[in-house]
């Protein structure tokens, strides 16, 4: 058999091959998925970790599906630690984003914390987001927290409102140590922000 033949029997056998590793794949997420639906918390991680894999619109489907089933910590923590994986595609990224965005909105504190931790992953893309939840949200804690990620952000990115965030909203754990209160103030410029901050330090006495 001549070069030629033989490379048309393997473009051809390669060729006949794609349908049918495509229905498995197809096959193996939606056995995944039952898996998930059946077994709740319960379900094992590896199962979890491969609904993101390969990083497409099924997978985003998928997570956001199954993510809505669990609600103890474990399976939580894995599965909102998942969505990092479509920050390198820019459509997945920003329905992730509005998807985690949410989720923190509407879940209770105990899970959207870890929707929360989600976002913190995606930062700067995130970066919009957080700042919405720091200054609205009407959860106290998650407010605090979702300065945390900020706070090395707002470094290159100043602001007045930025800065009134940082004063308004830190709170020592949830947003850090006293040491990085100090670092994210003292980075704003003295010359620009000296009013406000003469003005805060009189409000405080």
């Amino acid at each position: 058999m001549s070069r030629i033949s033989l490379l048309c029997v393997a473009l051809s056998a390669i060729l006949y091959a794609l349908p049918a590793a495509a229905a498995q794949s197809s096959a193996e997420r939606d056995a995944w998925m039952k898996r998930v639906v059946r077994e709740e918390n319960e379900v094992p991680i590896e199962i979890i970790q491969q609904l993101a894999s390969p990083a497409d619109a099924r997978a985003l489907k998928d997570l956001k599906k199954a993510v809505k089933l669990f609600d103890k910590p474990r399976p939580l923590s894995i599965a909102y630690g998942q969505f990092r994986v479509f920050r390198k595609d820019e459509e997945l990224l920003q329905s992730t984003i509005k998807f985690l965005a949410d989720e923190v909105e509407d879940r209770k504190v105990q899970q959207a914390q870890y929707a929360l931790n989600a976002l913190n992953g995606l930062m700067p893309d995130s970066h919009m987001v957080l700042m919405e939840i720091a200054q609205n949200h009407a959860n106290d804690d998650l407010r605090a927290r979702a300065l945390r990620p900020l706070l090395g952000y707002f470094q290159n990115n100043q602001t007045k409102e930025s800065l009134e965030l940082v004063l308004d909203g830190f709170r020592l754990r949830h947003s850090g140590k006293g040491s990085d209160f100090v670092k994210a103030v003292s980075a704003y410029s003295l010359n620009d922000y000296r009013r406000l901050l003469e003005k805060r330090l009189r409000d405080r006495n």
